[in-house]
């Protein structure tokens, strides 16, 4: 789930634990996107050319030498942290379909860019309960919403931290989580089918 930034974020373990969930392909991928960064360590004498073309020719650069670029170029760090986010995004919907719990994150933007679920966590009980939960914020607002939606056969029972929902009104924080979460389930449905 999508939560408020951790002020005692520890970079120096936090990176190179993300750094570790790349794969060989990602970081070949990464040395692509970064060339100047490595070609400045040529520069500064910190890599060597017979290094830097072998990582060019499709070898892996090690989390030590990743690290060194993250830690120079605020774009390189920002890549690891999407490309991570993107393969932890994937593995939890596999996992959910895996354990057949219906276990599913995902962030998703409307069309019209107003509205966007940050986050959507969906659970299924043995009792055939699903409980839907995510953060949904509008574009017009700084605020995220924190939106639970229960769903026990045709009845449906939801809650919005924001003011409308607070006084138990339908708001469209409420509307928008249910509507990704009928576009997501139905996806998972195609998957199975084909």
């Amino acid at each position: 789930m999508a939560s408020e930034p951790n002020s005692s974020v520890d970079e120096e373990k936090d990176l190179p634990f993300l750094i570790s969930l790349l794969d060989k392909e990602d970081k070949v991928e990464f040395v692509q996107k970064f060339r100047k960064d490595f070609q400045q360590q040529i520069e500064e004498k910190k890599l060597s050319k017979t290094a830097y073309y072998k990582f060019l020719n499709g070898y892996a650069p090690s989390d030590e030498r990743v690290l060194e670029i993250a830690e120079m170029d605020e774009n390189a760090k920002e890549w690891i942290i999407e490309r991570v986010k993107e393969k932890s995004k994937k593995a939890l919907e596999i996992i959910g379909r895996l354990r057949g719990d219906g276990s599913v994150y995902a962030n998703y933007t409307s069309a019209d860019k107003k509205v966007q679920v940050k986050a959507i966590l969906i659970e299924e009980d043995e009792h055939g309960i699903i409980k839907i939960s995510g953060d949904v914020a509008n574009s017009s607002e700084p605020n995220i919403y924190h939106v639970k939606i229960l769903v026990i056969n045709d009845w449906v029972s939801f809650s919005c931290s924001c003011e409308a929902g607070a006084h138990g009104f339908l708001c469209p924080h409420v509307i928008k989580l249910y509507n990704v979460y009928r576009k997501y389930t139905n996806k998972f449905e195609e998957v199975e089918e084909g």
